[in-house]
């Protein structure tokens, strides 16, 4: 899920508003239901930064500058919390087959 965050660093004694767009996939528990063939491992959550902008001149611009690695971190972290915070509606319409036919061979019985 990708997300857009404020957030706000000091460089030369000058605040500056970043606005940081990222991407963070869950992670899934394990499965250990029914029989070990049909187990599997948890996955871990992936969280990356995709895009950093300054504002500037009232719009957002690219920004050259990097972040500190604690910096990234935070950020890191609130791009995931927000991501959670905020799940994507399911699309139910991906669930649904119109043509599917429970009993696909029925008419051989006939």
């Amino acid at each position: 899920m990708t997300v857009k965050i404020d957030f706000y660093v000091e460089r030369n004694d000058d605040e500056l508003e970043l606005q940081i767009t990222g991407n963070h996939t869950p992670g899934r528990p394990a499965n250990l239901r029914g029989h070990p063939d049909n187990w599997s491992p948890p996955e871990g959550s992936e969280t990356e930064i995709i895009l950093v902008e300054v504002y500037r001149n009232k719009k957002f611009e690219k920004w050259e500058g990097e972040l500190t690695s604690d910096e990234e971190k935070l950020a890191l972290e609130k791009i995931a919390e927000q991501a959670e915070e905020n799940p994507p509606e399911p699309d139910h319409d991906l669930d649904f087959d119109d043509n599917y036919d429970p009993y696909p061979d029925r008419d051989i019985y006939d």
